[in-house]
């Protein structure tokens, strides 16, 4: 069994890893992920329904909406990036009066040596237009800092005595939303093929459920959420 988790699959958050892993910015202490569009809310673009809502109509029916649905992605990528996450305290808010759950969530992870801001919107307005989603990251460290673009390109940025200049790592990012897919489905061939056991089986995959789930609990009490008492060892050091 594993579990379709395309967004760590995309190209930047490949090229990311690979990045923090030859140390180019030394060791991480910060990261802000952000996405957001007008998916709740009508536009100029979308005058008559949401586009999220045309897409998928049932969105406006969810009680848990936006966490549960798409930034749990985001909580999915940051455990690809950095680890277990021990701690996570969230709000969320409904803006849009179309649909029933939140469409607005902002919450921090805290990790053993770094602390991730992660925000996601289906209600703000001014940024690029559907299906394309201002997917953004920064991602600070002791020697400098990466930074995801827009337009999924990424540029690092070193600034230490001695030392200053600019990287920007060479990827093809043409077709990067199908082929993120591509990719996951390739992961779970080759795994079948070659018996290595699946980066997101479901060990690993509930416990981003586990991390979504502690974001609404944590929207519910105002209280931060303490999710170290239930990873096990192996779960921890598996990342």
């Amino acid at each position: 069994l594993m579990v379709h988790e395309n967004f760590r699959f995309r190209v930047w958050y490949r090229e990311a890893k690979r990045q923090l892993e030859s140390g180019v910015i030394g060791r991480p202490f910060y990261c802000h992920s952000n996405a957001r569009m007008a998916g709740t809310v009508k536009t100029d673009h979308s005058p008559d329904q949401p586009w999220s809502l045309h897409r998928q109509p049932f969105f406006a029916d969810l009680d848990r909406f936006l966490i549960l649905e798409s930034a749990i992605h985001q909580i999915d990528v940051c455990r690809f990036l950095f680890g277990g996450v021990n701690r996570i305290t969230a709000r969320a808010r409904k803006v849009s009066p179309d649909v029933r759950g939140e469409d607005l969530v902002s919450m921090l992870l805290d990790f053993d040596q770094m602390h991730a801001v992660v925000e996601r919107s289906y209600a703000s307005k001014g940024y690029p237009d559907p299906p394309l989603i201002s997917e953004t990251m920064a991602i600070e460290g002791e020697r400098g800092t990466l930074f995801l673009e827009r337009d999924g390109t990424i540029r690092i940025e070193i600034d230490n005595p001695g030392e200053r200049k600019t990287l920007i790592p060479e990827y093809d990012t043409s077709d990067a939303y199908p082929n993120s897919y591509a990719a996951s489905i390739k992961e779970f061939v080759d795994c079948l093929r070659n018996g290595e056991p699946f980066e997101t089986d479901i060990e690993d995959n509930l416990e981003t459920l586990e991390c979504t789930l502690a974001a609404y609990e944590s929207c519910s009490s105002g209280q931060v959420v303490d999710l170290r008492p239930s990873r096990s060892p192996d779960r921890n050091n598996k990342n």
